[in-house]
């Protein structure tokens, strides 16, 4: 009995850390294994644009990725899916100028505008965001 609790404390490989100390911290995509750490102290809450799904987390890629795979391949083609993934962006960050979006989107500014303005009309967006290029 004796060597059963000598292996049940060896088993705890972990370093202490002193007091007060914190943690680094890291996360890594559900869905394509890519992984992001920051230093102790310097770990927000969550990395920009990952979003948390029950236990999984999806990297903004992937989320990206998402949106446009739901906006389907249509007759459209690739235009349902660039319209799909302003609109995602827009909502996602609500005061990005539209040039912003535009470089996100791989498009002009003239189709973030459009995408915006029916974003409003249609009360998913307010009127207080940002819209300069």
């Amino acid at each position: 009995m004796a060597q059963t609790k000598s292996k049940a404390k060896t088993k705890k490989t972990a370093t202490p850390r002193k007091p007060g100390t914190k943690r680094s911290r890291s996360w890594r995509c559900s869905s394509c294994d890519m992984s992001v750490s920051f230093e102790a102290g310097k770990a927000p809450k969550k990395p920009d644009g990952w979003s948390k799904r029950g236990s999984k987390w999806l990297c903004l890629r992937c989320r990206r990725e998402e949106v446009m795979d739901k906006a389907g391949q249509g007759p459209e083609g690739w235009a349902s899916r660039r319209h799909a993934l302003i609109e995602f962006e827009l909502l996602r960050d609500r005061e990005a100028t539209e040039m912003e979006i535009a470089k996100r989107a791989s498009c002009s500014t003239a189709v973030v505008r459009k995408v915006r303005a029916a974003l409003r009309e249609a009360g998913k967006l307010p009127e207080s965001t940002a819209s300069r290029s």
